[in-house]
């Protein structure tokens, strides 16, 4: 393999590390605004398995996350990072 598709096979890499953590970050999301519906109507016990599930992806996240190379891209994944654990936490609040 030469470099220049060393180089190409390197970046394609990258851009599906962060599609991944781009889509993760989402269903986590999703999974907190079950949550929530969840706590409303009452269902705690539903509402916890979905909160250990988002916080399961946010670690899970939290590992990709420092791999990804481009600058820029990781920067902005690490703000919705943040939010979403930020989210997590007002949920986990929310549930006690």
């Amino acid at each position: 393999m030469d470099e220049s598709s060393f180089e190409l096979l390197r970046q394609q890499t990258d851009q599906q590390r962060r599609n991944f953590i781009a889509t993760d970050i989402d269903t986590a999301m999703t999974f907190l605004r079950l949550a929530r519906t969840e706590l409303e109507i009452g269902d705690k016990e539903h509402a916890s398995k979905l909160l250990v599930t988002a916080r399961h992806a946010h670690d899970t996240i939290g590992r990709f996350l420092e791999s990804v190379a481009d600058p820029e891209e990781k920067q902005r994944l690490s703000e919705r990072f943040q939010l979403l654990g930020d989210a997590i936490r007002e949920a986990e609040l929310l549930q006690a």
